[in-house]
């Protein structure tokens, strides 16, 4: 173990706490002097912790956590997004004692809608200048005169991106989607925040429940990522009457293999299983292991158990009252 006094050493945390529960752990490190324990345990709420894990600086960070990144990294936002769907690896990597970023954390999310919605509509541009040169005015939108089919391409996917009818739900569908994961695990982490009772058994930090409602984003942003995937595969191809079905459709290749190929890929994404269901399972497998390896939680199953139904309250809302939703949306 490290020599808590020598300049040698790595930089030392001058004012460790307990990384669950935060408790000043100052009073039992000032004794030490030439050495220190190998383990200790926070006498507030029983975590059983590694003092090299709290006292070295360089421990507490992780080079690919986006929240210990500086500036943007873009990048480096988008590589936790496969990360974080492996749930218990990725839990069994971010521990307790690792620094949380309640600003980047906040930030994450909305690095990623941005990016992957600019970078899109950048694609859709392209893609449409090129139609536009080769097929001049029929290179349209719906019958959109040019200027209003570019709007339609930089404002059409909060809502809009869609512009074909699945089982009477008109271009909600994948919205509604992301907004349940959101509602799902915004409960999870509420659970804990509000109920007085929880909130003596986890003894945890704010800033560890607001990490795991924002990693846990990435189940809504891998839905929109694919969103935005098929969303590109309809500009490719060009319409003159609208329906999918329509016999006179032009597009690069065979025009009915590439409408196959649309249909099939829209119709498996639109199905309520895969875009309600799987994401929701995701998300509690993602919350048991956030609760009972990245927390570490003795008394988890009851705040597991509490945790879901309130997100299951705030995930039926999207899908109970559409037409509210509708109505922010336009």
């Amino acid at each position: 173990m490290p020599r808590r006094k020598n300049e040698a050493d790595e930089p030392i945390v001058q004012s460790p706490s307990c990384p669950r529960c935060g408790y000043d752990l100052t009073g039992v490190v000032s004794p030490w002097v030439e050495q220190c324990p190998v383990e200790g345990v926070c006498s507030e709420c029983g975590l059983v912790f590694a003092w090299c894990d709290l006292l070295v600086k360089d421990r507490r960070k992780i080079p690919w956590l986006y929240e210990h990144r500086q500036g943007l990294a873009a990048g480096c936002a988008f590589e936790m997004i496969p990360r974080a769907l492996l749930a218990r690896r990725f839990w069994r990597k971010v521990q307790l004692h690792h620094r949380p970023n309640v600003f980047r954390l906040v930030l994450f999310p909305f690095v990623v809608f941005f990016g992957l919605w600019f970078s899109s509509v950048l694609a859709g541009f392209f893609i449409f200048g090129v139609q536009y040169l080769f097929l001049g005015p029929d290179a349209n939108i719906g019958h959109y005169s040019t200027e209003r089919s570019l709007g339609f391409l930089a404002f059409s996917q909060f809502g809009y991106g869609n512009e074909y009818q699945f089982h009477g739900v008109y271009d909600t569908r994948p919205l509604l989607a992301i907004l349940s994961t959101i509602g799902f695990s915004g409960g999870m982490a509420l659970s804990l925040l509000i109920a007085r009772s929880l909130r003596r058994i986890s003894k945890v930090k704010t800033s560890h429940l607001i990490r795991a409602f924002s990693s846990g984003l990435t189940i809504a942003m891998l839905l929109y990522a694919v969103y935005t995937a098929l969303w590109l595969a309809d500009r490719i191809g060009v319409e003159d009457d609208g329906p999918l079905q329509g016999r006179h459709y032009y597009s690069w290749g065979s025009a009915s293999a590439w409408e196959m190929i649309r249909v099939t890929a829209w119709s498996w994404f639109m199905h309520w299983r895969a875009l309600f269901g799987a994401p929701i399972l995701w998300l509690m497998l993602w919350w048991w292991c956030a609760l009972r390896i990245g927390l570490r939680l003795e008394q988890w199953k009851q705040v597991y158990i509490a945790g879901v139904f309130l997100g299951a309250l705030l995930a039926s809302s999207s899908l109970l009252f559409p037409n509210v939703w509708l109505s922010v949306i336009r």
